[in-house]
């Protein structure tokens, strides 16, 4: 059993200790690494804030036997420098480096970061292994690094960022809760009854589980303020019901909610707009199809102004709530759909991958 905390003082000699005896044992006690950096021995001081922060790794002992941090990187400011990841000998080899990975990444995401950098040594090979497997790919020598020693240079994007003229479409975070159940505390269609929200404290437990999703679950903000305003969506399949685990998965099926305060303004076509484009252009998309319900008449609309066909009529589909007698209320469905060869988007669509210069 382990547990992530963040730093306290009482850590910072255990810290620095591991730090300096890893770096030894692969010959990096030199100038030009963490070995030497100036707070070393006084991480707690350092580490701290929203962009800066340092996670102690422990046994179910309360040992520390391992550790974690970022910081945001030089003038980046939408990268974190994932940093000073360290474990003792004794939990090296049971997989513990992924699980801090993934434990960190989180943490960047919440903060609002989009990309991860590190900087790392050829004499650091399991390590360098553990971050090609977590999808990190190597870049050419920054202009400014952290440590000048260091020789090999990765970055992995933690999150895809959508933007149009008024909107930023971008994965959840923690602090979206109140203004998620501003909008799911009473949904506005049929189709959204199980996703119905409770309390606060529930929209914040569900917003934990949204944080991983960062590829095909989007919250709608306004631009402008921040505001999150709704969210869509897309299921990824291969489309083909006889298709084996080797097919493509290159269909879409979208959904997309909005917070009724904010509807007939031209959110949801303007977020639509963009997300079909992002699935075409960017995640190979062949097919996109969508399902709404026959009273659903501004969703039909959207649709349309999607350039989606009406594919067909399923009489009482499928059903998502009762009847006040107790039996199931069943919906009719119409379905849309829209290929990529007919798709001719046209709002710009900026994916936020930052640039280092060489």
């Amino acid at each position: 059993m382990y547990n992530f905390r963040e730093i306290t003082e009482a850590d910072n000699a255990v810290v620095a200790a591991l730090v300096r005896d890893n770096l030894r044992q692969f010959n990096l006690d030199i100038p030009g690494t963490a070995y030497f950096d100036e707070g070393l021995d006084h991480l707690s001081d350092y580490y701290g804030t929203d962009e800066c922060r340092y996670y102690v790794l422990e046994n179910d002992a309360g040992i520390a036997i391992g550790g974690i941090g970022f910081s945001r990187f030089g003038e980046a400011l939408e990268t974190a420098e994932l940093q000073k990841l360290y474990l003792a000998d004794s939990e090296k080899g049971k997989g513990l480096g992924y699980r801090m990975i993934d434990f960190i990444e989180d943490r960047m995401r919440e903060a609002g970061f989009t990309t991860s950098y590190l900087e790392t040594h050829d004499n650091l090979q399991a390590a360098i292994h553990i971050y090609v497997e977590k999808g990190y790919e190597e870049i050419e020598r920054p202009e400014e690094v952290g440590h000048s020693t260091m020789n090999r240079f990765f970055r992995k994007k933690l999150m895809n960022i959508i933007e149009t003229e008024r909107l930023i479409l971008r994965p959840f975070k923690e602090s979206d809760a109140e203004d998620v159940y501003e909008y799911l505390k009473e949904p506005a269609v049929n189709c959204f009854a199980d996703m119905k929200l409770h309390s606060l404290d529930e929209a914040r437990d569900e917003m934990k589980n949204r944080i991983g999703e960062t590829e095909f679950y989007f919250a709608i903000t306004l631009k402008d303020s921040g505001k999150v305003i709704g969210e869509i969506d897309a299921y990824q399949e291969t489309g083909e019901p006889h298709a084996d685990e080797n097919s493509p998965k290159d269909t879409f099926s979208p959904c997309w909610m909005l917070n009724k305060d904010y509807q007939g303004k031209g959110y949801a076509y303007e977020a639509a707009k963009a997300f079909f484009d992002y699935l075409f252009k960017e995640k190979g998309a062949r097919r996109i199809y969508a399902y709404t319900e026959d009273y659903n008449i501004s969703s039909q609309h959207l649709c349309e102004k999607l350039g989606m066909r009406k594919e067909g009529l399923f009489k009482e589909f499928v059903s998502f709530v009762n009847n006040p007698d107790g039996t199931p209320r069943y919906e009719n469905t119409l379905q849309y759909a829209i290929l990529s060869k007919e798709w001719n988007g046209y709002l710009p669509v900026k994916t936020a991958i930052n640039n280092f210069t060489n």
